[in-house]
Formats: structure tokens, sequence, C-alpha cells
């Protein structure tokens, strides 16, 4: 367990330096007759947003899972049920597909009674399910997130259990056939899984955290697992203070690191007070924590359920505050520049006992947050952040923008945007087709992209660029004139 100086920021008003949060745009509630819960979100191509979760049957007692699209403006557009088995299924999470539609992940009621087996089911643009498989294994297992991957896969994590809990990853096609699956066991500790993500270099991301109950007394600390394309483990990072700590979401970072995401709990040194803060650690492309912090309200006991990168200004994070054991929760979501350092909180004191759980960045700078209040389905959108650099606008497929400048002298930019992370190529062929250079092939991260053609060693004359990405191509004239 590594001991490091504890960094407390205030997440009340009190704290120096505040930025002023964005106003609120609105606010919705989606009800049913039936309790809802929510698990995911994704900010669709129409800047509106898809909300899965669950919900149970009315009067019954098995959950299914629930999908709902909202526009931009928050209105519900449709909603649907899932019920394709009598078995009782839930979904972790979600992520968009890139031959259209989205893709949900959980787990199912499994055989016998009391074992799990994975889910994973596609549904289109109306929320219609195209197809839906379930993985069964020996052991008990469940899936806690996925994502899109850039070779047209998905890669899903969550974790095995029978008498302990090992880190468990698949990889699928586009179509549930599985391509692998790896299991990263830790002895006879408990291990959980709860955040995958896809790595721009090549290979992902697995965040989760650890308990080691052959210790005495039982301790806790997060754990990052980096692996490659097979699933082969590159390094383990295991991250914490003397604290519980534990890991809840794990991203890829622009600087080809990472950021970690969840929170500790403890009593305070003197044993008068139990303390929970939001806990963030940056960590580089080897596993080393390069700085970590801890935000603290003072009473105030944050729990965080979900976190989005905003470009490269920092991160915003979604969930609950609460202030004592007999005090209301409510719902927050907390802005943190690139180095972790608050900015500023915004309380969603209307909702009591409500909880964020997810939040997105649409285009021009907004933040949109999903969560629960009083069985039903919350979402509220901000204005635009005036904080907001270089947002990732929302594509629906590839787009080869332009080369600037063009005709050029020697070099020229040429700019790309991508949906999803994906491997992306750029060749330059000139005009009998024959392929004279290879300016990008390597995985990007989504959103817009700029690189650099240096054209000294060619000809004057007319070139074609070509962009490969996942199945969809695009190209573009370019002339060269010296």
């Amino acid at each position: 367990m590594r001991i490091c100086t504890l960094v407390v920021l205030m997440l009340t008003t009190g704290m120096t330096a505040m930025a002023q949060p964005p106003a609120i745009q609105w606010e919705r509630v989606y009800s049913r007759l039936s309790e809802q819960f929510v698990r995911g979100a994704v900010v669709t191509p129409e800047n509106g947003l898809l909300v899965t979760g669950m919900t149970d049957s009315v009067g019954g007692i098995y959950y299914y899972p629930l999908v709902l699209k909202i526009d931009g403006n928050g209105d519900s557009l449709w909603s649907h049920m899932l019920v394709d088995s009598v078995e009782e299924s839930r979904i972790a999470a979600i992520t968009s597909s890139q031959s259209g539609g989205y893709v949900l992940t959980g787990h199912v009621q499994g055989r016998p009674p009391l074992y799990e087996d994975c889910l994973v089911q596609k549904i289109d643009e109306l929320g219609q399910t195209e197809w839906r498989r379930r993985y069964s294994v020996p052991n008990p297992e469940e899936f806690e997130d996925i994502k899109q991957c850039g070779d047209n896969a998905y890669i899903m994590c969550g974790q095995r259990s029978w008498t302990d809990h090992s880190v468990y990853a698949a990889k699928i096609n586009t179509l549930g056939d599985t391509l692998w699956t790896r299991e990263y066991p830790f002895g006879y500790e408990h291990v959980w899984a709860y955040s995958i993500d896809v790595v721009p270099s090549g290979g992902y991301v697995i965040g989760g955290y650890i308990m080691w109950s052959t210790r005495d007394p039982v301790e806790h600390d997060a754990v990052v697992i980096r692996i490659d394309d097979n699933g082969d483990t590159l390094w383990t990072a295991i991250v914490g203070t003397e604290r519980v700590d534990r890991g809840v979401k794990v991203l890829s970072t622009p600087d080809d690191g990472f950021l970690l995401m969840g929170y500790t709990e403890g009593y305070t040194p003197d044993s008068s007070g139990f303390i929970r803060a939001i806990y963030l650690a940056k960590l580089n492309d080897q596993g080393h924590v390069v700085w970590d912090h801890y935000l603290d309200g003072g009473l105030y006991e944050p729990e965080p359920f979900d976190i989005a990168l905003v470009g490269n200004s920092g991160y915003v994070i979604a969930g609950i505050e609460q202030t004592s054991l007999v005090q209301p929760k409510h719902p927050i979501i907390l802005r943190v520049d690139a180095q972790g350092e608050a900015l500023w909180t915004i309380h969603f004191r209307e909702f009591p006992w409500g909880e964020a759980k997810t939040v997105g960045v649409m285009s021009d700078g907004a933040y949109i947050v999903t969560g629960i209040y009083n069985g039903d389905i919350f979402c509220s959108r901000t204005e635009p952040d005036p904080v907001c650099v270089h947002i990732i606008p929302n594509v629906s497929s590839i787009s080869l923008l332009r080369a600037y400048p063009n005709p050029f002298n020697s070099s020229t930019q040429i700019e790309f945007t991508l949906p999803v992370t994906q491997r992306v190529s750029l060749r330059l062929y000139d005009v009998l087709g024959r392929e004279v250079a290879v300016v990008l092939n390597q995985m990007k991260t989504a959103g817009e992209h700029r690189v650099t053609f240096d054209g000294s060693g060619l000809s004057s004359g007319v070139y074609f660029c070509r962009m490969d990405a996942g199945t969809e191509m695009r190209t573009q004239k370019i002339m060269l004139m010296k």
C-alpha cells in the first residue's frame, strides 16, 4: 500500500479562486409506473442522449433493461423495456456502435439460480433489438463496462466470482462472437473491475479496486490494469493510501497517461469522525502515480459515479453529496482542471435523495447529467461552460475535413474527425493509384485531429489522400506545387 500526503480540496464555494459554474438550461423528470434505475448514457449524433438502465415489471419483482432516448431539449422521443426473455437481466453500461445503434452490457440470471451470465445486447437507432448474446462460464460472472474498439469490435470488463473475485475481460466482434477472454486473478484476494477504456496507442486499461481479505485488518486499494490488444497484461498498478480506496472509473488522457477516479473513506486521525472524499490519481504510461488529490467537502460526504474528459482542459464528475446520515443526499457535478484542482460544483438540491449517475460533454461545451430521483429518471443540461477548451465534437461517422494549405508547397496539415476511438490510416496515392506515402497509421481518440504531412520528397502534381477508419473510407484531392 502506498502512503502519501493528502491534498484536501474544498467542494464548497469558499474555495480560493473558485470559478463560476454554468447555469442550468433545463431539467426534466421521466416517470413510469414502475421504479427505474440509471446505469449509463451516451450522447447521440443529434446532440441528444440515450439513457439506459433497468426497470421492474409493474407489480413484479424482476428487472429488465430500459432504454430512453431524449432530444437536445430534453423531450422524450421514445422509451422501451427490453423484455427478450423471461429471465431477469440487468444493464451496467452502454456504448455507441460504429455500424449505427448502440450496444449494452450487463448480466442475466443464469442456471442454476443465483448464477449470473454476462449479457451483451445490440439495439438499433429506434431501440429495437438486433441481437442478444449471453456468455456462460463455470463461475458466475458479470460485465460492468463496454467500449467500442477501432477494429469493429467491443471490449468489456467485469469480474468473476465464486469464493473469490478475479477481473475478467472479453473482446467480441460486431455480431457478438467471442474473439478472446482473459482472467486476471489476485490470489486469494477479492477484486472488482468497474471500468475499461480504449488506449489510443493500442490496448486497453481497466480500473477497479481490490480488497486485501488476507490482511488484518482488511484493507482496500484502487487497481489499474494495463493490457495489450490481445488482453495480455502489460502492468498492474495498486493505488491507495492508509484509508479505504475504491476505483470507480479510469480514462485514457490526451498525454498518453491515465486518470483514475474513485473514492476514499475512513476515520479521521483522532478517530473523532468518518470522512469520505472523491479520489483522483493521474498515472503515466507506465502506471506510476504523477499526482493524486482528495476532493473533500468537510462535513459533506461526496461519492462519485461517473467522469468525462473535457477536451484537454480537465474533467467533469457526477455523483452525490450528503451532509449527514439524517440529511438528504443530493446529486452534484464537479468540474476539475487537468491537474485535478476543483473549479466549481453544481448542487441539484431540488432532487433530494437523488443520485447523478452519468455525465457527458456536448459539442457546444454544455454538460448533460442523468440520474435517479424518487424512482424516476432525471436529466439536466447546463449552458455551455466558458472554461471548456477544445471540446470534442459529436460526429456519427469519420470525416476528412480538409488539407490546408491546398495547393501546398512542401507541407500541409490534414484535418479529420472520429466518432469513437479507433485505428486511423492516412495514405497518399498518385494519379496512377500508386501508394507514395503513409501519413498516419495508429489509434486516435474520438474528436478532431490534425496531422502535418511533409511532401518535400515528392514531385509536384496531384495526389489523393485516403483515410480509412473501421469500415469507412474517405478521400480528398490535394495538389503539391514546388
